[in-house]
C-alpha cells in the first residue's frame, strides 16, 4: 500500500485556529497567505480527529461553497486536490459535486471517513442547495462574494450539530471556517468584525471568533515615521515605488517562504492595479476595490473624509438628499454648513425596484 506524506506547517494565524478551534472561525488575509489550504487544512484536522463510532468509523460531512461554479472548479477544487488528491478522494463531478475520503487513520485501528460537497452559491435562492444536507462543518472560499443571508444560513445549518448522527456518538467539532481578502468598510465583513452599536456594544455575532493575517507588503505614507524593521528591509532593496505610494515588505507576512518568488510574489502584482485594490489584495486593508472607474480615483482618503464619530444632523440646517435613479436607487441624506462643508448623515440603497417604490418603501420611512 502506498502511503502519502503531507507537510504541513501552519502559520501563525493557523495556529491559532487549530488550537481554538472556534465554532465559527472567519480568516481574512492578502492574496497568497495560505488562507484556502489553512482551511483545507482544518477541515482535514477536524475529520482526523473526530471521535470514531462502534464500528471504528470517523465520520464527517463537510460542504464548500463558493460564489461561482466556475470559481468552485479552478480555486476551491483545484486548491483541496492540491493537498487531498483524487486517489485519497475522488470527486464526482455530477450535481452537486461530491468527493468521498475513506482512508485508514494514523493509529491503525479507525478508518477516516470525510464526505465534501462541493456547492456553487451566488444567490439568497441558491440556499435551497444545502437545506437537505446534514453536516459537520462548512468552508465558505472567499466569504466577501457571498449574500450575507447565505452565509447565516450556512453558519446556522453547521453549529446544528447534526453529524455524524447521535447513534454515531455525534461530532466531536461542528461549525463553519470562511475566508476572505478585505472587502470594503461598508461589507457585512467590516461590521461584524469592527462596528459597535450606539449603545458601544460590538456588532461582532455570538460565537464567531476573527483572525486577521499580516499584510504581505505595508505601504509607507511619505514623510511617516519607519521602524527599524521596515527600515532594513528598505535598505536591502525590498519595496516598490508605486503611484506615488512606498509599498514595502512586511516582515511579519505569513506564506513567504512557501512562495518560490518569495516578496517577488505580491511586488510582480503592483502593474496596472489601483491603490485601493493593492490596499485590500496586498495589504489587507479594507478599501472600496471597484470595477469601472469611481469618480474619486485614488483621491478618497479615509482620516480627512470620513468623520471619526458617527454625524448627527444640524437642527437650524434644511435636510439635503441626492439621488440616483434606475432600478438600483440610491439616496444620500446630508446637510450644507455655512462654511459649505458636506456632511452625509446616512444612505439608502435598493436593488431590483423603480424610484416610487423605492421613495414609499426605503426613503421616506
Amino acid at each position: 500500500m502506498e502511503i502519502r506524506t503531507i507537510t504541513y506547517s501552519p502559520s501563525p494565524t493557523f495556529e491559532a485556529i487549530h488550537r481554538d478551534r472556534p465554532m465559527i472561525a472567519a480568516v481574512r488575509g492578502p492574496v497568497g497567505s495560505g488562507k484556502s489550504v489553512g482551511c483545507v487544512m482544518f477541515m482535514l484536522d477536524v475529520s482526523i480527529n473526530q471521535e470514531p463510532n462502534a464500528d471504528g468509523v470517523r465520520k464527517t460531512r463537510w460542504v464548500c461553497i463558493r460564489n461561482t461554479y466556475g470559481e468552485l472548479k479552478a480555486t476551491v477544487i483545484k486548491t483541496f486536490q492540491d493537498w487531498i488528491p483524487e486517489e485519497v478522494c475522488p470527486i464526482k463531478f455530477d450535481a452537486p459535486i461530491v468527493g468521498m475520503m475513506r482512508i485508514p487513520h494514523p493509529d491503525g485501528k479507525t478508518t477516516i471517513e470525510a464526505e465534501f460537497f462541493f456547492l456553487s452559491m451566488d444567490r439568497p435562492k441558491d440556499i435551497r442547495k444545502m437545506l437537505s444536507l446534514e453536516m459537520t462543518g462548512v468552508w465558505i472560499n472567499e466569504a466577501q462574494f457571498l449574500d450575507l443571508n447565505i452565509v447565516n444560513e450556512a453558519a446556522s445549518r453547521a453549529v446544528q450539530a447534526r453529524y455524524p448522527s447521535g447513534k454515531d456518538g455525534g461530532p466531536t467539532w461542528c461549525g463553519l471556517i470562511m475566508d476572505t481578502n478585505s472587502p470594503d468598510e461598508d461589507h457585512w465583513w467590516h461590521k461584524f468584525e469592527f462596528e459597535q452599536d450606539d449603545d458601544g456594544n460590538s456588532l461582532k455575532p455570538v460565537g464567531w471568533s476573527f483572525y486577521e493575517q499580516p499584510g504581505a507588503l505595508v505601504e509607507v505614507s511619505p514623510g511617516a515615521p519607519i521602524s527599524p524593521d521596515l527600515q532594513a528591509l528598505i535598505d536591502a532593496g525590498y519595496f516598490r515605488d508605486y503611484l506615488g505610494r512606498r509599498f514595502v515588505a512586511n516582515p511579519k507576512a505569513e506564506n513567504v517562504k512557501n512562495n518560490k518568488k518569495g516578496y517577488d510574489a505580491w511586488f510582480d502584482q503592483l502593474g496596472g492595479k489601483t491603490l485601493n485594490w493593492v490596499r485590500s489584495r496586498i495589504c489587507n486593508r479594507f478599501a472600496t476595490v471597484a470595477t469601472g472607474k469611481p469618480v474619486f480615483i485614488d483621491h478618497f482618503n479615509r482620516d480627512l473624509h470620513v468623520a471619526k464619530d458617527k454625524l448627527g444632523p444640524i437642527k437650524s440646517l434644511p435636510i439635503v438628499i441626492g439621488m440616483d435613479f434606475g432600478l438600483t436607487p440610491a439616496a444620500i441624506i446630508g446637510q450644507i454648513t455655512a462654511f459649505g462643508q458636506l456632511r452625509i448623515l446616512d444612505e439608502v440603497v435598493a436593488t431590483g425596484m423603480g424610484i416610487e417604490r423605492f421613495i414609499d418603501e426605503q426613503l421616506s420611512p
